[in-house]
């Protein structure tokens, strides 16, 4: 789900009308300007000088640390503090709200019930413009949560 816009720099207009499913938002994209988290995270990097326009690699390492996070969050307020049983328990129930995904964009597992933090997505059009570009929504955000099956790893099964 390569939806960062510095992705599709290289693919000029030739990547204008592709889909894509993504589940985030784009720090490089215009459209938000106005979001508090993107403009929190804009400000961050370019403090440490890095330049947030080029990189999508960027948004993906926020979008996978917010769940160590929140997974750090929870584990403190166990009984007994910091224990790796705690950290486990924490890893396999967090249920929040991810900054960096779209709206209503829930991350949960519930142990083994359901082992996928992320089943949402909403398809997207690549709207080409010049060096950049932007991503149009051309549905909802689709929510398959808690409905994909858990797979065994068995070397065969997952694939």
């Amino acid at each position: 789900m390569c939806s960062g816009l510095s992705f599709w720099t290289a693919a000029g207009e030739a990547g204008n009308d592709w889909l894509i499913a993504v589940d985030r938002k784009d720090i490089a994209d215009v459209k938000f300007d106005d979001d508090d988290f993107i403009v929190e995270m804009r400000s961050m990097l370019d403090d440490k000088g890095v330049d947030w326009r080029n990189t999508s690699n960027v948004g993906a390492g926020i979008m996978f640390t917010a769940p160590v996070v929140e997974t750090l969050r929870q584990t403190g307020k166990l009984p007994g503090g910091f224990t790796r049983s705690n950290a486990m328990i924490a890893a396999y129930s967090f249920d929040f709200e991810h900054p960096y995904g779209l709206p209503n964009n829930r991350w949960a597992m519930d142990g083994l019930n359901d082992a996928y933090p992320s089943e949402q997505a909403q398809f997207q059009r690549h709207i080409a413009s010049g060096d950049t570009g932007t991503f149009e929504p051309i549905t909802e955000i689709i929510d398959l949560s808690g409905t994909t099956p858990l797979c065994p790893w068995d070397g065969i099964s997952c694939g």
